[in-house]
């Protein structure tokens, strides 16, 4: 299972998460970071699911 985490969350959590082999993705990840719009990101979504 993968899993978006949006800009609320702690990046940090993000890379322990990683760390443990978990799959996640951040915003900071996408090419707009934190200015990535809700549209973007669901589309997003889709792509990778």
């Amino acid at each position: 299972m993968k899993f978006f985490v949006d800009a609320q969350i702690s990046f940090r959590l993000v890379k322990m998460l990683q760390n443990v082999g978990y799959d996640v993705l951040h915003t900071d990840d996408l090419p707009d970071k934190e200015y990535t719009t809700d549209t973007q990101i669901r589309d997003f979504i889709k792509i990778e699911n």
